[in-house]
């Protein structure tokens, strides 16, 4: 989706390596999330509840990995972050099926922008969940 947009030129890449955990994630474009009166772009209950989910599961990884509690052990570790990433996913579809991008391309690119970056944002605590809190090595694309 990110390289569709890239090449329709809604969005332009700027390489910046953001490293979390050993993990390098490269940052192309950092959209603005706010409107000139200071407000959030969003406009669909589908893109608050991804944000949500987004906070909830960065959230978890953190707690997971929290040195301040006690250590759980792997498994139950792996299993509240699985848990964290399905739920992740499942907000994801909903807001990929509720909040057009390519339609609303002609009214309103700064929402375009707005949007491809929760696409971005999802992408990046998806693998952070996957590979960090679950240990699978995932593709960098398909």
């Amino acid at each position: 989706m990110l390289q569709q947009a890239k090449q329709a030129g809604l969005i332009k890449f700027t390489v910046v390596n953001l490293e979390i955990d050993r993990m390098t994630f490269p940052l192309s474009f950092c959209p603005s999330w706010l409107d000139a009166q200071g407000q959030l772009h969003f406009t669909h209950w589908a893109e608050y509840q991804l944000i949500r989910q987004l906070a909830i599961g960065l959230d978890d990884v953190a707690q997971a990995y929290s040195i301040n509690r006690s250590e759980p052990t792997p498994l139950a570790k792996s299993a509240d972050l699985a848990k964290s990433a399905i739920a992740l996913s499942h907000s994801f579809e909903s807001f990929h099926a509720h909040c057009q991008i390519w339609r609303t391309q002609a009214s309103s690119l700064s929402l375009v922008q707005a949007r491809l970056g929760l696409v971005l944002a999802t992408a990046i605590v998806l693998h952070i969940l996957v590979e960090a809190g679950l240990g699978i090595r995932l593709v960098e694309e398909l």
